[in-house]
């Protein structure tokens, strides 16, 4: 299992503000397919965004991070118990979840390892849920076009297993029973400066500020504004939706 290198300490403060959110749809439509409401985990819960909607639908849900950084900017809530473990190995006691998630998460993983760990864990019909957003928008053709040369620019930057994110997991191995999913978009709200911090999140940005000193950001500032002022005013806040992309699957 290789070593865990943690892309977003530097900028674990600012994911936990900037970042889209999962709807609730999803999280609902996702407890619908687990066998009970008993017990879902969370593997690489970040901040915990996805965790504290699951726990309005689950008797209690176990949060995992590899990244002390990430989980100091968690929320503590009753019934969500957050823990300080990679996910190739966690505590829980086998046969006992009945819904796994990784959101924005599986790419950093070990594959074999967590998936050796998920048979150990999920209880008879339990599902696996692996998911992510990338760089693309919905519904926002000019934005999405200073994204996609954005994206490109920081190209050296982003690590190697992101390539799994830019193919949208279509190459991610995933040998469970498949469960065919509705779509889901990732949502954010707020003014110009909101998307300007999410993509000072990518972690394709952070590796670049820390290579070069610079905000890479920076650079694409007036294009982005050029772009969003098509609809509105720069300080208009507006929602924006973020593709939802991934796998779900049944344990035996």
């Amino acid at each position: 299992m290789r070593g865990f290198e943690d892309h977003f300490a530097l900028g674990s403060e600012l994911y936990a503000k900037a970042r889209p959110c999962y709807p609730m749809a999803l999280s609902a439509w996702l407890t619908e397919q687990a066998p009970r409401s008993k017990l879902a985990w969370d593997a690489g819960t970040g901040s915990g965004r996805l965790a504290h909607q699951l726990n309005s639908h689950f008797d209690r849900v176990y949060a995992t991070d590899a990244s002390q950084a990430q989980l100091d900017q968690a929320t503590p809530a009753p019934g969500l118990e957050f823990a300080l473990e990679r996910a190739e190995q966690p505590t829980l006691v086998s046969g006992s979840v009945d819904l796994v998630t990784v959101a924005a998460a599986a790419h950093w993983l070990d594959l074999q390892s967590f998936y050796q760990a998920v048979r150990r864990v999920a209880a008879p019909g339990g599902v696996l849920a692996l998911f992510s957003y990338g760089t693309a928008l919905k519904g926002s053709p000019f934005l999405g076009e200073v994204l996609d040369a954005y994206a490109g620019s920081i190209e050296p930057y982003w690590p190697s297993s992101y390539r799994l994110v830019a193919e949208q997991y279509r190459s991610l191995s995933f040998p469970f029973e498949r469960v065919d999913a509705p779509e889901f978009a990732a949502e954010s709200s707020g003014d110009l400066e909101h998307l300007l911090n999410i993509l000072r999140t990518w972690s394709g940005s952070l590796r670049a500020l820390q290579a070069t000193g610079c905000d890479p950001v920076a650079p694409f500032e007036e294009k982005l504004r050029w772009a969003w002022n098509k609809k509105g005013p720069s300080r208009a806040s507006r929602m924006l939706f973020w593709p939802i992309f991934g796998h779900v699957g049944r344990l035996p």
